[in-house]
């Protein structure tokens, strides 16, 4: 009959309706955090970019609201984007092929392409770092093995020389422990922590983001020996919940369109929850082929 009385008739109606949304996910505002009761939050993607327009969500607003049951406010919110970092390392037989470096790096990049247009860009789905590996492991009869990490980051995007606060939720567990003992020189220099962003200026200094382990997130900057040294406290960090708290940060300049926030989970797989899209872009892909004569 057209009406919306559960969540997933919001997202059926819409899809049914609007040829251009390419995915849709409604939530209960029970489910929020803080909770909002009366109200299903609903996020739209579309086919022509992320998330969907202003005037599209007036149209979508529009149409649900005549649907919608007495006492519920249907509220359109835009999706989140969590962007993988993935870095895999691909261990190939040169006896069993006649294919370069560049080329079996090709292969690689082509199945992780499809897995994520298979399994990811969507809401509701959680990332298989297995799957992805059997995947990359079958791609040619001549790999051998592989290694692989993926890291989950988001994005932030200050104006310049103004303060910025901002909560940034993962929605799962991070990991706050790093075992020094199994850990190179070189690793413990570069990246030991839960959170660690990309790199900004903050007085006249490159900086980044990183926590302590102990719930405490602040700004740390290269010293004459291009070690990362504490600056200043500029936030927390709720591991258990994968919330970061950032409260006052002043940036004066970054690479890019956006500072990068990348975290480590407790877990391998990284689910997607309520309005987030997971997606694994080209540019934050690291493939490397190494030939072995095997």
């Amino acid at each position: 009959q057209e009406r919306a009385v559960t969540t997933a008739d919001y997202e059926k109606l819409l899809i049914a309706n609007f040829p251009e949304i390419a995915a849709v996910a409604a939530f209960g505002g029970e489910d929020a955090d803080p909770p909002q009761y009366g109200r299903v939050f609903i996020s739209v993607d579309t086919t022509s970019g992320d998330g969907a327009s202003q005037l599209d969500k007036r149209r979508y607003q529009d149409f649900n609201k005549p649907r919608a049951s007495v006492g519920i406010e249907p509220v359109f919110i835009d999706p989140e984007f969590l962007y993988i970092d993935l870095v895999t390392r691909v261990r190939y037989n040169t006896n069993v092929t006649t294919l370069n470096p560049s080329a079996i790096e090709a292969l690689v990049r082509n199945v992780i392409s499809q897995f994520n247009t298979t399994n990811l860009d969507n809401f509701k789905r959680t990332l298989r770092t297995s799957k992805l590996a059997e995947l990359i492991n079958n791609a040619h009869p001549s790999i051998l093995g592989i290694d692989l990490s993926a890291h989950p980051n988001k994005r932030i995007i200050p104006t310049v020389n103004q303060e910025y606060d901002t909560t940034i939720t993962y929605g799962f567990a991070l990991d706050r422990f790093v075992n020094f003992a199994t850990l190179s020189e070189d690793y413990i220099k570069s990246s030991i922590k839960s959170i660690y962003s990309s790199r900004f200026t903050f007085n006249g200094a490159s900086s980044t983001l990183q926590d302590d382990g102990s719930g405490n997130l602040a700004i740390y900057q290269l010293d004459e020996n291009n070690n990362d040294v504490f600056v200043k406290n500029i936030g927390t960090v709720d591991y258990l919940k994968g919330v970061v708290e950032i409260v006052g940060l002043i940036v004066e300049a970054y690479e890019g369109n956006a500072i990068q926030i990348q975290a480590k989970t407790v877990e391998y797989d990284i689910p997607a929850t309520r309005n987030t899209i997971i997606t694994i872009q080209e540019n934050d892909t690291e493939v490397t082929a190494v030939p072995v004569k095997a």
